[in-house]
């Protein structure tokens, strides 16, 4: 019994240590280094659903410029400041779809335009169709929206909480995110 316990315990413990977590390609070409460039502000964010189907969960693939930009994590948001441009933003994932057995990478794009001075919010909203599976599509967000849904989500990466979208008031506790009760309110 207690080898049971201990193997439970030992598999629990390597199953939240594989937990996603967002990551940030700093190096990229379409990133500015330091906050005295003039810049864009963009926010990557995606929410925290519920799945049928474990692989959609995994960690997207966002490039721009056909180069990787960052990985991001369901239920985190990322701040990442642009040179200013027109790029195409790719979301890459994973996903089962009815006539394969085994996982298939699907993507979706759009053109951004970015100025320097302004932020932008893009949401990696998801999608599910019978024939092709979940996909994940970049779209443009507003500040009110952007803000309210990163109240139930965790900030990535130093330059997302040094400027964070949500801060709670200091009394006041952040709402816990109960995905069975938003799903109902929708």
């Amino acid at each position: 019994m207690r080898g049971k316990l201990i193997a439970i315990a030992a598999s629990l413990a390597l199953a939240l240590s594989a937990c996603s977590t967002t990551k940030v390609f700093m190096s990229h070409p379409a990133m500015v280094k330091t906050e005295i460039d003039s810049h864009a502000k963009v926010y990557f964010l995606r929410e925290m659903p519920q799945r049928t189907r474990g692989i959609a969960d995994d960690d997207l693939r966002i490039e721009v410029g056909e180069q990787p930009l960052l990985f991001l994590a369901r239920g985190e948001y990322s701040l990442v400041r642009f040179k200013p441009g027109r790029y195409d933003v790719v979301v890459h994932s994973k996903t089962m779809l009815t006539t394969n057995p085994a996982p298939v990478e699907v993507w979706r794009s759009r053109p951004f335009e970015f100025a320097a001075g302004q932020s932008y919010y893009i949401l990696t909203r998801s999608y599910q169709e019978e024939w092709r599976g979940f996909y994940f599509v970049p779209e443009s967000i507003g500040e009110g929206e952007a803000k309210s849904l990163s109240r139930h989500m965790a900030a990535a990466g130093e330059l997302t909480e040094a400027q964070p979208l949500y801060v709670p008031p200091p009394d006041i506790e952040p709402e816990p995110f109960d995905p069975v009760a938003d799903a109902l309110s929708k």
